[in-house]
């Protein structure tokens, strides 16, 4: 076999066996992301019946990440859908190291709604291998103002539920309860006072609770509404969602959820 016949050989063979080490890689990894999955199916299984009680916090769990000045926990809590019926929706809860302020009515709360992450169960922030994304960048300061963290997957991800995404009624309820959520976990120490904070879907959630929350729960003091790029002016979004990668992620989910609610979607 001649030198050159024996070189062209070695590249393909190197090429196959990148190719190969790749596919194991995305095969291992998806195996991985499903086994993670699977593990944590049990926690977010809702009981039947569902308790009445909105905020009743079903189960909790340590989880084993770095807070800086805190510590989190996964929570499984009750809240409802917009014609209300009970449903569970999983989240977060951050905890500050130091002891409350014993001159205050427990600790102010941080509502925490996320962005657009997708619909599935992976997708879900306290099912995730990165628990805390879009929120390092403020968490450890939270933590050091003493303030407690809420922070809501949303009822459908991660647990059972029909698409509720950008129905404002919905996130409202999944945001408000989260705080009911937090206030029933005796180790937060949490008050009856409350900000909401939120960038892109979570915007949109965030907007509305100031909106609504008052109405929907009068007894929890909302304090003050902070929505960084809110998805708020979805019909142009939605309008140009084949010529806007902005719009196939946001359009496409809003195709699903908007006819389970609204009567007026058209195409």
């Amino acid at each position: 076999m001649s030198f050159r016949r024996i070189a062209v050989f070695a590249v393909v063979l190197i090429a196959a066996v990148i190719v190969l080490v790749g596919v194991a890689k995305v095969i291992g990894f998806e195996s991985s992301a499903q086994e993670r999955q699977e593990t944590l199916d049990p926690f977010y299984t809702p009981p039947d019946p569902i308790p009445e009680e909105l905020g009743t916090v079903i189960r909790t769990e340590r989880m084993d990440i770095e807070v800086p000045n805190g510590s989190a926990q996964r929570m499984l809590y009750v809240s409802e859908r917009p014609d209300g019926e009970r449903a569970v929706s999983g989240g977060m809860v951050f905890i500050p190291d130091a002891p409350p302020a014993k001159d205050k009515n427990g600790r102010n709360i941080v509502a925490y709604a996320h962005g657009t992450g997708g619909l599935g169960e992976a997708c879900a922030p306290s099912r995730s291998k990165n628990p805390t994304n879009g929120m390092d960048g403020w968490l450890g300061l939270m933590m050091r103002q003493g303030w407690v963290v809420a922070a809501t997957d949303y009822v459908g991800i991660g647990t059972p539920g029909p698409n509720q995404y950008l129905i404002a009624q919905a996130e409202v309820r999944d945001v408000v309860n989260s705080v009911r959520a937090v206030q029933n976990i005796a180790e937060a120490g949490a008050g009856n006072q409350y900000t909401t904070f939120g960038h892109s879907q979570g915007g949109h959630s965030a907007v509305w609770a100031g909106t609504l929350a008052e109405k929907y729960a009068p007894g929890i003091d909302l304090l003050g509404v902070a929505a960084a790029a809110p998805a708020l002016n979805l019909e142009p979004i939605a309008a140009a969602q084949w010529q806007s990668p902005v719009g196939w992620v946001i359009g496409a989910d809003l195709i699903e959820s908007y006819p389970t609610y609204y009567s007026c979607t058209t195409d």
